[in-house]
């Protein structure tokens, strides 16, 4: 079989283009330090990511829904506390005023 040297020079070209998009992929990876910069790079990988950054935002409203509780919480205690001063002192007040 006779191999010509066009034929010849179409691989190498190919070959050449194919390097070519491989050091792009690992230049776009390097620079953006993501390993995968489109799902189509890693579909199982991709479908990982997005688990995990759902995970990571249901943690964080987590995280937001006890602060806000906890600042609810503790305005509702100091409220109760005023209303407990408040009773103490009527429950002082009437026993003084039985007492006359």
């Amino acid at each position: 079989m006779r191999v010509s040297t066009t034929l010849i020079q179409q691989q190498g070209l190919q070959n050449i283009l194919r390097k070519q998009a491989d050091l792009l992929r690992v230049q776009t990876e390097l620079s953006s330090g993501k390993k995968i910069t489109k799902p189509s790079d890693d579909p199982s990988g991709a479908s990982r990511v997005l688990d995990i950054n759902n995970a990571i935002a249901q943690i964080t409203q987590y995280g937001e829904n006890a602060s806000f509780a906890t600042q609810r919480l503790n305005l509702e205690e100091s409220t109760l506390s005023s209303a407990n001063l408040v009773l103490q002192r009527v429950r002082e007040l009437s026993i003084q005023a039985a007492n006359t």
